[in-house]
């Protein structure tokens, strides 16, 4: 999901917080705090094919964001409706990054097993 950035959203600027340039001013660490923090959210994750932002020298895993679309990666809690687990995470995400087009994918469910 990462490309070059359209003109109009690299006009949107970073603050400096964080944010990339084919953020659209969206912050992947902020936004991967926000769905962390969702109570059906186990953890976030890479998934297949290791989804991620990149800033300058460190990576926020689970989180790509391309233009005004970001893409959360999540492991959900068993025992919960997928669609609950995406529907919890897309408003948190919303808060994090306003007018975002949220994708939320849920990789896989945690049983709470320590197999």
């Amino acid at each position: 999901m990462n490309g070059p950035p359209d003109r109009d959203e690299t006009a949107a600027g970073s603050s400096g917080d964080g944010t990339t340039a084919d953020g659209g001013g969206f912050d992947p660490a902020r936004i991967a705090a926000a769905a962390a923090g969702c109570r059906l959210v186990s953890r976030l994750t890479t998934g297949r094919y290791g989804a991620s932002s990149y800033l300058p020298g460190r990576r926020v895993p689970g989180v790509e964001v391309s233009g005004r679309t970001v893409r959360v990666h999540v492991v959900g809690r068993y025992g919960h409706p997928v669609a609950d687990i995406g529907a919890e995470v897309r408003e948190a995400v919303a808060a994090a990054a306003p007018d975002a087009v949220v994708d939320v994918v849920v990789e896989d469910l945690d049983t709470g097993d320590s197999r």
